[in-house]
């Protein structure tokens, strides 16, 4: 009983960052139809940059801004400098683009910081708690609590505001939003900053503890993925669900059969899962709208 229940600790603290990485994928589909494969860099740089100015001497509350601001920061370029001039084009090609973003910031990240693992400090320290003979850390009960109020918020946003409305009207058609006066270049730009934040916020909770390397990235957003294509890579409240299953998945996979192959063998399953089930809906009537 107690180990299953450490399992499911384990994986809901894991399943945090699978959650918001799907969900910020999800902002980004919606408002430009495109995969940005490199969302997961947003996590690994502001992780990096937060552990690195802690590791200068800087205080926490000086360091976590620095690596939020870096991950909107980042984001928005991407969408601005990279992804916009090209959204006219084939959108296989601008997925494999964020594919080679995602490759080129892990190797900076590489040559500037090695491959070392970082972590940054827990925003709530104390003894962790103790529930039917598992322990879990007060900040892993932050980090959920925090992913579900932002699974929330983020959900009655997009389904009963005005945002809510001109994001579904862009995913739908661009060019008819943008003769009705919706700023199309402004939301995409925000959808993008969201969405790095939400890669930060993942980052901040989840980080102090599992630190992390600089190839943690593109694995990270191929989990965030697979919870947004359950999703239907529109729905914010299923891809929290969906997230917080994967990391279920693993722990009791890694627990219960083999921890070295819980990862690759649980995201294989499902990535094959998600592939068959998004190419029954295009074969039967077409893709779920954004």
């Amino acid at each position: 009983m107690t180990l299953a229940v450490q399992s499911v600790f384990s994986g809901l603290t894991s399943g945090v960052e699978f959650a918001l990485v799907g969900m910020a994928l999800v902002f980004c589909y919606r408002c430009s139809r495109v995969v940005n494969l490199a969302q997961g860099e947003s996590y690994m740089a502001s992780a990096m940059l937060n552990a690195k100015m802690v590791g200068w001497g800087l205080p926490a509350l000086v360091a976590a801004p620095a690596g939020l601001a870096l991950a909107i920061v980042g984001s928005g370029v991407l969408e601005r400098f990279v992804l916009r001039p090209r959204l006219g084009g084939p959108i296989s090609r601008i997925v494999i683009l964020t594919a080679g973003v995602a490759i080129f910031v892990e190797g900076l990240a590489f040559w500037l910081l090695g491959p070392n693992d970082y972590t940054v400090p827990a925003m709530l320290g104390g003894l962790p708690l103790r529930i039917a003979g598992a322990v879990i850390e007060q900040q892993a009960v932050l980090a959920i609590g925090v992913s579900l109020a932002l699974a929330i918020g983020l959900s009655l946003v997009l389904s009963r505001t005005l945002v809510g409305q001109a994001l579904s009207a862009l995913a739908e058609r661009p060019t008819t939003a943008e003769l009705v006066g919706i700023n199309v270049g402004r939301l995409r730009l925000g959808s993008f900053a969201v969405a790095g934040l939400l890669g930060a916020i993942a980052a901040e909770l989840i980080v102090p503890l599992n630190p992390i390397t600089y190839s943690v990235g593109l694995t990270l957003t191929l989990s965030g993925y697979i919870a947004a294509a359950v999703g239907s890579m529109r729905h914010i409240g299923v891809t929290w669900v969906a997230g917080m299953a994967i990391g279920l998945a693993e722990a009791f996979f890694g627990t219960y059969v083999n921890a070295l192959m819980a990862e690759p063998l649980v995201l294989g399953v499902l990535l094959v899962a998600v592939v068959a089930y998004l190419g029954r809906e295009v074969r039967f009537g077409g893709a779920a709208r954004a």
